[in-house]
């Protein structure tokens, strides 16, 4: 017997344009009131980039940052929560320095990012469709 469901939101209910698709609305309301199945959102991201988007899906409980943060949705009670400290922080900021590597920090209300050069090319030329990645596996056509 399935007692939860839990989707990604990136990607999955929410399309590459932000929308979230009336499909996936209405099978998650249908889901919800026909049935004693609990459906959860999970996202890399931190929950306050998706509490609207949370309140709009009705989910009953939402996984946030990767799995860092747990939140019962339907009384707001956070669940579990670990962060890391700043020591923390800062020592996964200097490797990425280190590797020239792109960081996205998540806060409770806010994303803090560095704008590298770099990315910016990578970025670009995605764009103008200048790069191409194909994946082979052995016995795929």
């Amino acid at each position: 017997m399935i007692k939860l469901i839990a989707s990604d939101i990136d990607g999955t209910i929410i399309g590459k344009d932000n929308l979230i698709n009336t499909k996936n609305i209405k099978a998650i309301e249908q889901l919800q009131s026909n049935s004693n199945v609990t459906f959860a959102v999970c996202t890399g991201k931190s929950y306050a980039v998706f509490k609207n988007t949370c309140s709009s899906l009705k989910a009953s409980y939402g996984i946030f940052g990767n799995g860092n943060q747990i939140i019962n949705l339907k009384t707001n009670e956070e669940i579990y929560k670990v962060l890391l400290d700043n020591t923390q922080v800062n020592l996964c900021l200097d490797i990425a320095k280190q590797y020239n590597l792109h960081t996205h920090i998540y806060t409770e209300s806010s994303l803090i990012t560095e704008r590298l050069e770099y990315m910016d090319l990578r970025n670009s030329m995605l764009s103008q469709n200048k790069i191409f990645r194909k994946h082979r596996y052995k016995n795929c056509p």
